[in-house]
C-alpha cells in the first residue's frame, strides 16, 4: 500500500474487526459474513506477502504486546478462522434458548479461544525454531 494509504488502513482495520464483532452478537449470519470477509482479507494480504518473498514482515497478529511474523501457518489458521465464521452463516432451528445453552456457548467459546491461542503460541515456537536451526546451521 502506498504510504498514505496505509495509516488510513490502519485506523479502519480495528473498527472492521469490531463491526464483525458486534454483528455477530446481535446478527450472526451478517456477523458472521463480516467476519469470514475480514479474515479472508487477512489471509490474501499474507499470502501476497508470502509470494513478494517479503520475509520477517510482523502481521500483528499478537496484539498491542507480542508480534508473529507472516508465514504459511498463520494463514492457515486464518482459513480455519474464515471456516468458523462461516458456520455462523448455516440455518438454524426455532427453539428457546436455555440456561444449558447459555453454558454450552460460553464452554465452546472459551476452548475456542484456548486453542487459538495453544495455535498461536505453537505457530510462534516453530517459527522461532526454524530461526534458532538456521543461525545454528550459520554458525558452523
Amino acid at each position: 500500500l502506498p504510504d498514505g494509504a496505509v495509516r488510513l488502513v490502519a485506523g479502519l482495520v480495528p473498527v472492521a474487526e469490531m463491526m464483525a464483532a458486534a454483528l455477530l452478537a446481535v446478527r450472526p449470519v451478517l456477523g458472521g459474513a463480516s467476519a469470514a470477509l475480514v479474515l479472508s482479507v487477512y489471509a490474501a494480504a499474507m499470502i501476497a506477502t508470502l509470494w513478494r518473498g517479503d520475509g520477517g514482515v510482523e502481521c500483528g497478529c499478537g496484539g498491542p504486546g507480542g508480534s508473529m511474523v507472516v508465514h504459511w501457518g498463520v494463514v492457515v489458521r486464518n482459513v480455519v478462522l474464515v471456516a468458523a465464521a462461516l458456520v455462523t452463516m448455516l440455518p438454524t432451528t426455532a427453539r428457546a434458548f436455555g440456561g444449558v445453552d447459555v453454558v454450552t456457548v460460553l464452554a465452546g467459546v472459551v476452548a475456542l479461544g484456548l486453542v487459538h491461542a495453544a495455535a498461536d503460541t505453537a505457530l510462534a515456537t516453530w517459527v522461532r525454531v526454524r530461526e534458532l536451526r538456521v543461525a545454528a546451521g550459520a554458525a558452523t
